[in-house]
């Protein structure tokens, strides 16, 4: 026995049977229903971004590979008609191999897929979660997309997923062509997606990631940058911001009254990478534009994506970056005091 959805269309006040299907109507799974779900991956579950299509693994290709908003691989395999109980092996298959990847080798496809860094995607798709305060990779999420499922897999989902903590889902979609000839894409779940968010958010506070400390910083940083990074904490502090410590870096944060919320806009790892990140100021194109070209003018930034300029700091370069900092500092402090003054706070002169 199998689990799937039937459809009617109601006409002249009758019910009529819709029976179509993809193949019926010339449509594959690698060419169409790969681009649907790739297009609008909400429909195999939620705060999912795609950042790579047909990806290879040691143990075959991955359909659909996406990031979802707590930094977990999501492998996606798809099945253009029933989802036989062989699936979930070979998808676990996929999730151990895509779990010894390095977030190099994710940027590296999602470079590849989107053309753009993992860390500006991943920005653009979730501008409210700081980048800091995740492990991407940690853990990763298999979902299964067919349009029936046996009874069998679906007994195995669900155990997996209420006795092993294992992220699983499988979802069971419906192509319908109606009368007149628009094309519908109907779904159900087997683990009701809100029940599957609480067990994400629950598998999340399980985990134990240790936070960096300033001694344990500062104890990594390259020894001829340490003073630089405890200016900026210094001056940080000075001029009212507020510092978040995250597992690799530390980075500089603003309030945002309007929004009772904190955006992070200055990274600082301790190789010696300084990172200005917009996405979380809420700056018009305008202003951000002006910004980004002030910033570049110092030349010590490269462009990474939309939203990200970062600067690999020496002893050469550290000088200019403390004028870039107290630049940034002095530009967002006013920004924060009188945001419809200073709305074109970016014009002033970069030395």
């Amino acid at each position: 026995m199998s689990t799937e959805i039937k459809t009617w269309q109601i006409l002249d006040g009758k019910l009529i049977p819709i029976a179509t299907n993809l193949s019926k109507e010339g449509h594959t799974e690698p060419d169409d229903l790969e681009s649907w779900i790739a297009s609008n991956p909400e429909i195999v579950g939620p705060d999912i971004m795609v950042i790579g299509r047909q990806v290879n693994t040691d143990s075959g290709t991955v359909d659909l590979l996406g990031i979802d908003i707590y930094g977990n691989t999501v492998i996606i395999e798809l099945k253009r008609d029933a989802l036989p109980r062989e699936a979930l092996a070979q998808a676990i298959d996929y999730a151990a191999s895509v779990a010894g990847w390095s977030v190099d080798k994710l940027n590296d496809i999602c470079s590849n897929y989107r053309s753009k860094e993992l860390e500006d995607a991943f920005s653009e798709a979730f501008p409210d979660v700081d980048l800091d305060s995740i492990n991407l990779n940690s853990t990763q999420r298999i979902v299964l997309v067919g349009f029936s499922i046996e009874d069998s897999l679906k007994r195995m989902i669900k155990w997996l997923s209420e006795h092993h903590d294992v992220n699983i889902n499988a979802v069971v979609l419906s192509y319908v062509k109606t009368k007149g000839g628009d094309e519908l894409l109907l779904r159900t779940v087997v683990i009701n997606e809100d029940i599957a968010r609480e067990r994400i958010q629950e598998a999340q506070k399980k985990k134990k990631f240790t936070n960096l400390t300033p001694i344990d910083f500062m104890n990594k940083c390259v020894p001829e940058l340490r003073s630089f990074f405890q200016y900026i904490l210094d001056e940080a502090e000075r001029n009212g911001f507020s510092i978040y410590w995250g597992t690799k870096s530390y980075s500089v944060r603003m309030y945002l009254p309007s929004e009772d919320a904190h955006a992070s806009f200055l990274y600082c790892k301790p190789t010696g990478e300084l990172s200005f990140y917009f996405a979380q100021l809420r700056l018009s194109d305008e202003v951000a534009k002006d910004l980004r070209k002030q910033l570049l003018s110092y030349g010590i930034f490269r462009e990474s994506g939309k939203k990200t300029l970062v600067a690999e700091l020496d002893v050469n370069t550290v000088g200019k970056a403390k004028e870039v900092v107290d630049f940034i500092l002095s530009s967002l402090k006013a920004f924060v005091e009188n945001p419809e003054a200073n709305a074109n706070y970016a014009h002033s002169d970069a030395e």
